[in-house]
């Protein structure tokens, strides 16, 4: 199926509460190009065993999107995609995940005033392997930036986290292309447990890093920045 969308801000797929054991797949949601200010889908509580299946998101505002502090429990996105999007501080992903899996997957570009094709606000027992991360605008962002939440107890952590065999082409602005580490340095937001391995990050802006590690028990190995 094919959903022509516009300006659709509660998701052109809006996920809420009780969601247990959900399968969402080939669909096709295109919105209506750089003016547009939806949303192609939206988990707006916290939900368990979501799996989204060759779902291809254009031309929105935002693209996949994770409202307050809402948590998806036990998902796979695969094969699908979430590319243009417009929107001031849009994302083609911003979400919390536990035991999570992104497979294969493209995200960005994004362009004008979105910030980041790929946002982990935190992430537990996690996987995100094999996924096409584009480019930026905004000189001040990253195309991947794997968060955790200000510490409390261990629940906002991000832990146990794999990201491998993904690449990564931030496009000629962006700062750094993968960043591991805290929305802020003066935040206590705990990240360990972090593996990334063979990643392949495509050079852009002139002076931009291919990562950026502020996390303890981090391995970053057979990765290529080129």
């Amino acid at each position: 199926p094919a959903i022509a969308a516009t300006n659709v801000a509660s998701g052109s797929v809006s996920i809420g509460a009780g969601v247990n054991d959900l399968r969402v797949s080939d669909l096709t949601i295109t919105g209506s190009g750089a003016a547009d200010t939806g949303t192609c889908v939206q988990i707006n509580a916290a939900v368990s065993k979501v799996t989204l299946l060759r779902v291809s998101c254009s031309d929105t505002g935002d693209g996949l999107i994770f409202t307050g502090t809402n948590t998806l429990t036990g998902g796979v996105i695969q094969d699908s995609s979430f590319t243009n999007i417009y929107m001031l501080d849009g994302y083609g992903f911003f979400g919390r995940i536990n035991t999570t899996a992104f497979i294969g997957n493209i995200f960005g570009p994004v362009f004008n005033t979105a910030v980041f094709p790929f946002r982990m606000q935190r992430g537990q027992k996690s996987a995100v392997s094999n996924n096409t991360f584009l480019a930026v605008s905004d000189t001040t962002k990253n195309s991947v930036a794997l968060r955790g939440d200000v510490h409390s107890t261990t629940a906002e952590d991000t832990f146990y986290l794999t990201f491998t065999d993904n690449k990564i082409a931030q496009g000629a602005a962006g700062n750094t292309a993968v960043a591991i580490e805290p929305s802020a340095t003066s935040e206590d937001a705990r990240i360990y447990d972090v593996l990334a391995e063979r990643n392949w990050i495509v050079s852009g802006a002139a002076g931009a890093r291919g990562f950026s590690v502020n996390s303890t028990i981090t391995t970053l190995r057979n990765n290529l920045a080129d």
